[in-house]
């Protein structure tokens, strides 16, 4: 046995892109028969929008999942009718509005199960008289599932829910930002051995409704990523920050989040390990606004040459990752003021970029959240869609139940231009709720799914849920298709679901973009594992090269299919040093 050794991984990719010409016939989408589903005004604004997601149990079929305003939450079949013991029903005084509902098959039984919190009150007309915050996890058959509801007296800021220590199982990360704590549950709603910890001074009034969740030093444990208004903290599941971390602000007088955005990340630089990405602003009354976008690597260091600056402008959501124009790069998307941007990773806006758009009426197009990003018609090139900031009155005189308004639904493709027929006239307000998308793969379909709003006096806040289809789209939804990315909303582009039942039966399952992932363990001593992604079949060539770059070593040289591969080097006859691994891989 050789003593420790050091592999570190060094990617070429080359990679040939065979574009085909593919003919959308609409871009238009179309309601789905059975829709708009309409639940009881509430006495406070709503931010929940549907998710759509495959059932494997009734063979595929989609379901759409949402929470009304009060204290339902639905699962629905495609012609918007409930599914059987739907919807599920907690009591008369909580409101499940205000997040999304994070959608997991916690239990492993190839079902899905809800996770959504809440607010209890003694009385549900009385907003001031509040007793708790209510976790609750909710079975496919619309039960609580043992250990909930968990029930906290200060207000639960945000939920993720992902495999925090590699053992295959599901844990719950839930933050108090008011008692500064932040919680970690089993399924069962045990809490984890030394949990809760105290979260530092800065998050407190952050409520953001996810943090972020990656495996940022690729050691098979990922991280929670969470930024306070002066540093941006990496815990890991013994409550400790990742070396490195937390990220301390250069600039004092800027602070991370200002908007209750949290970062995202991505592989921008197709080395294997993730990036940060995140904003930061700086605000005097009355004086200056500025703004910052960072990308910090996986050590916490800021990656040369960010951050980029933008005067006198105001970033009210964070930036995006996606690859819009189909080139096999990240690029990052966000407004800074009244302008849209796509930018690549040398800070270089991409052709047709910035823009700024109007409405019909000549109001300027604002966007709060996540841009949503999806490829339509399967060419390549994605579209992009947002919220909207403003709602109109419609001509028609609304009745007692609801108040008749409108907004326009914008669609923007990888260059900037509006799509044709768009914008699109969507009834209520959409603002911080932009559309969701899910992929029905029997059709090779995507689905839209919309919560939009409106108002009466009399009635408070009136919700109507959407489901449309894009008949001619091809799919899948690989880009950013919902809020925070994906249902467990890890905001995460290249989060690999490890827990997942798909993938522990179905290793092969098919990723959604390349990666090298860095080898485990590192440093070792006989052997090390080294792991990495193809979204589709290629030619792979992983070589082993020594610190003078002779290649001593050739672990593969063939065709390989699409899913997720691992390799052992077995080093037994080399000795103690640094190696390099060389992965080749391209489309043929």
């Amino acid at each position: 046995m050789c003593g420790h050794s050091g592999l570190a991984i060094k990617l070429s990719l080359t990679c040939c892109i065979v574009m085909f010409g593919v003919l959308a016939y609409t871009q238009i989408p179309q309601m789905v028969t059975g829709w708009p589903l309409n639940t009881p005004p509430s006495d406070r604004s709503f931010y929940c929008s549907p998710l759509i997601a495959l059932d494997s149990i009734r063979g595929n079929e989609m379901t759409v999942y949402f929470a009304g305003s009060r204290n339902q939450i639905y699962q629905c079949n495609i012609n918007g009718t409930p599914l059987s013991n739907w919807p599920f029903v907690f009591n008369d005084t909580i409101l499940f509005g205000g997040s999304n509902l994070v959608i997991v098959d916690i239990d492993h039984d190839n079902r899905y199960e809800i996770i959504k919190y809440g607010s209890i009150r003694t009385s549900y007309h009385n907003p001031s008289a509040f007793l708790y915050d209510c976790l609750v996890l909710v079975d496919d058959d619309g039960t609580i599932m043992p250990g909930f509801p968990w029930l906290y007296t200060n207000t639960i800021g945000a939920i993720n829910v992902a495999d925090f220590n590699d053992d295959a199982e599901y844990e719950i990360m839930v933050s108090i930002p008011d008692s500064r704590l932040l919680f970690c549950f089993d399924r069962f709603g045990n809490i984890i051995d030394g949990w809760p910890i105290d979260l530092p001074s800065d998050v407190i009034g952050a409520l953001p409704t996810s943090y972020c969740v990656g495996d940022l030093d690729l050691n098979g444990l990922n991280e929670l990523i969470v930024a306070g208004l002066n540093h941006i903290y990496a815990f890991q599941i013994d409550g400790s920050n990742l070396p490195g971390f937390p990220i301390t602000i250069s600039d004092t007088s800027y602070y991370y989040c200002y908007s209750g955005a949290q970062p995202t990340l991505a592989d921008l630089d197709h080395d294997g390990y993730p990036e940060i990405i995140a904003t930061s602003s700086q605000w005097h009354p009355g004086l200056i606004f500025n703004s910052e976008i960072h990308i910090y690597e996986h050590t916490g260091a800021e990656k040369n040459p960010w951050p980029l600056y933008f005067p006198n402008a105001f970033i009210s959501q964070n930036p995006i990752p996606a690859d819009i124009n189909g080139d096999g790069n990240l690029e990052i998307g966000f407004q800074a003021d009244t302008s849209f941007y796509f930018v690549d990773i040398a800070k270089i806006p991409l052709q047709g970029w910035p823009r700024t758009y109007r409405d019909t009426k000549g109001q300027i197009r604002y966007s709060f959240t996540d841009f949503i990003i999806v490829d339509l018609n399967g060419d390549r090139h994605s579209e992009i869609f947002t919220d909207f900031n403003f709602v109109y009155t419609d001509s028609i005189v609304g009745d007692t139940t609801r108040y008749f308004s409108y907004s326009p639904l914008f669609g923007i493709d990888y260059l900037g231009n509006e799509l044709p027929a768009y914008p699109i006239r969507i009834g209520g307000a959409y603002f911080k709720m932009p559309p969701h998308f899910g992929y029905y793969k029997p059709l090779n379909r995507l689905y839209m799914g919309m919560a939009t709003e409106s108002y009466t006096s009399e009635n408070g806040h009136a919700i109507s849920f959407e489901l449309y289809q894009y008949p001619d789209s091809t799919g899948p939804a690989d880009q950013w298709p919902m809020l925070s990315h994906d249902l467990l909303m890890t905001r995460n582009y290249n989060f690999v679901d490890n827990a997942a039942s798909d993938i522990r039966e179905n290793p092969d399952a098919v990723p959604n973009s390349f990666c090298v992932r860095q080898n485990y363990p590192n440093p070792f001593n006989s052997s090390t594992v080294i792991r990495y992604d193809l979204p589709d079949q290629a030619i792979v060539t992983i070589k082993i090269y020594n610190i003078l770059g002779q290649a001593i070593a050739t672990l593969a040289d063939g065709i390989q299919p699409s899913g997720r591969h691992s390799v052992i080097w077995n080093a037994d006859k080399y000795p103690s040093g640094i190696y390099f691994c060389q992965i080749q891989t391209g489309e043929y």
